[in-house]
């Protein structure tokens, strides 16, 4: 059987480039929009979904596409299954290929990168949209998602791939972090001694695209005062306060806002090395920065009633709720570079994945 592969969030991308090499070689991936930096990133061989299928954003209305183009690769003769990501409600490829693929007997194989707001990725209000199978982060994930019947044969506990590919490359990154910090001092023109990053959250992207979480009370502005007033008022209000942007930000948006301001410049990996304290709401950045030994700091000051990071409850990153909280969390830190040994026990994600998905493709 061959493989088939797509990704269009960065998320996704992250996951598919994490379980390639478990795959046999001759695998096909497709990337859309944003997948495709992070693919060319890195060097990884695909094909242009944007150019070859469609490169607008999918909605329900849209099947027909989707429905041409996996004809069209079942014509082919080959016999395959398909592994994808998931996205949210801006763009619905990822479900209209589990449901189409449903009619022509393709197996479907979805992989989750998040803990938090899985179930909205298969339930939306133009109906609920199911896979074949479901790859999730943690065993209680799994459970969740079986018992609301969200996957056509199984959910299963994968582990995440992502944030262990993150782990093994610590020791060749952590070898570039005196010159990546004296870039960033190059490029800010600042002397520190200690690096706070500041992972933004689009959420003005997000209300426009009618996206915003029914709880969020906040935007990424509201995000950035408070955690620039924290930064001010702590001891480190000498160091140096970055605002990493997420890839559906514009430098622009930004244009009235002074403050040290990062797109593209650096890659998530390194500066995340270069630096030694992350700070955000549920941001990714908040465990890879963990996973290679930094400090996470979570931010929840409008009491947004959504799943906590399973970081938190393993006593991994603490989660603040107050300015006086975010102030004080950032008086106690004490920059290690230390990874805990059991860091894979204390997320729940040691589960053998790569022999999880080599049988589900040979199926």
């Amino acid at each position: 059987m061959s493989i088939i592969l797509f990704a269009r969030d960065p998320g996704a991308a992250n996951m598919i480039s994490a379980v390639l090499p478990a795959l046999p070689s001759g695998v096909t991936l497709y990337a859309k929009d944003y997948a495709r930096d992070l693919f060319g990133r890195e060097n990884i061989a695909f094909i242009d979904f944007n150019r070859q299928i469609s490169d607008k954003n999918l909605a329900p209305s849209d099947a027909e596409a989707v429905e041409s183009w996996l004809s069209q690769l079942k014509n082919s003769g080959d016999r395959f299954c398909m592994i994808t990501g998931t996205t949210n409600l801006e763009d619905f490829t990822d479900r209209l290929i589990w449901e189409a693929a449903a009619t022509k007997g393709i197996t479907t194989i979805s992989i989750l990168d998040q803990w938090y707001r899985a179930k909205e990725r298969f339930v939306t209000a133009a109906g609920v949209y199911r896979p074949d199978y479901i790859l999730a982060p943690t065993k209680e994930l799994a459970e969740l998602l079986n018992a609301e019947g969200l996957a056509r044969k199984e959910a299963l506990h994968f582990g995440h791939p992502y944030l262990e590919k993150v782990f093994t490359f610590y020791s060749s990154l952590v070898n570039n972090r005196d010159i990546l910090r004296q870039k960033l001092a190059d490029h800010f023109h600042q002397k520190f001694s200690v690096v706070v990053v500041l992972a933004s959250d689009p959420q003005r992207y997000l209300s426009a695209q009618g996206l915003q979480h029914k709880d969020v009370t906040y935007d990424e502005f509201d995000l950035y005062n408070a955690a620039a007033q924290g930064f001010r008022e702590s001891n480190l209000s000498d160091e140096l306060f970055i605002v990493k942007l997420h890839p559906k930000e514009k430098r622009s948006d930004w244009s009235h806002i002074n403050a040290n301001i990062l797109c593209d410049e650096f890659t998530p990996y390194e500066l995340i090395v270069a630096c030694d304290i992350v700070i955000g709401t549920k941001s990714m950045m908040l465990l890879e920065a963990l996973l290679l030994g930094k400090i996470a700091i979570s931010v929840n000051l409008w009491n947004v009633a959504s799943e906590r990071l399973p970081s938190h409850d393993a006593g991994l990153s603490q989660e603040v709720t107050s300015l006086a909280g975010l102030k004080e969390a950032l008086n106690e830190c004490r920059p290690s570079d230390t990874i805990p040994s059991d860091y894979k026990q204390r997320l729940g994600i040691e589960a053998d994945w790569a022999a999880i998905i080599k049988k589900l493709t040979a199926l």
